[in-house]
């Protein structure tokens, strides 16, 4: 689940293929990516560099 979150495909999605809510999906199934933290931290600094 936590790859099909990464990819960008909606939570409701996910929780509709696996029986479940959001919420549970959220709570207990998904995950950090270091990639995406990696992607996000980087992210954020160039926001931050551009103000």
């Amino acid at each position: 689940m936590t790859i099909q979150l990464s990819n960008n495909i909606p939570i409701s999605t996910v929780a509709a293929l696996v029986g479940d809510i959001p919420e549970t999906i959220y709570k207990v199934y998904a995950h950090s990516l270091k990639k995406e933290e990696v992607h996000v931290s980087n992210r954020m600094d160039e926001i931050i560099t551009l103000k």
